[in-house]
């Protein structure tokens, strides 16, 4: 788990890194701020004040509520790891530039 300072994208590279996977991102999933000028920013920007946490899929079910109850914040599903290395974005299902 890690903060989402410097943006989603970025700092999916950073769990990637360090843990020798490739994060997947659907753009569709990430929710966005009302703020945000366009949903391509809720993947940069770093000010949403929000954590990442990576967990088996057949965990989230079991762990959501109480991460819930226990945080006062809910899990959103945005992607997934896969193997290989960096930080992948789709959107409708096919790959897209990530934004910088």
């Amino acid at each position: 788990m890690l903060d989402v300072s410097d943006g989603l994208v970025a700092d999916a590279g950073h769990l990637a890194a360090a843990s020798s996977v490739r994060c997947v991102i659907d753009a569709d999933r990430v929710p966005v701020h009302a703020a945000a000028e366009a949903p391509p920013q809720a993947l940069v920007s770093g000010e949403e004040y929000e954590l990442l946490v990576a967990l088996p899929e057949q965990a989230t079910a079991a762990v959501g509520p109480e991460f819930e109850r226990r945080f006062g914040v809910r899990l959103t599903r945005v992607g997934s790891i896969v193997a290989g290395s960096g930080v992948g974005v789709v959107r409708a299902g096919e790959t897209i530039e990530a934004p910088a």
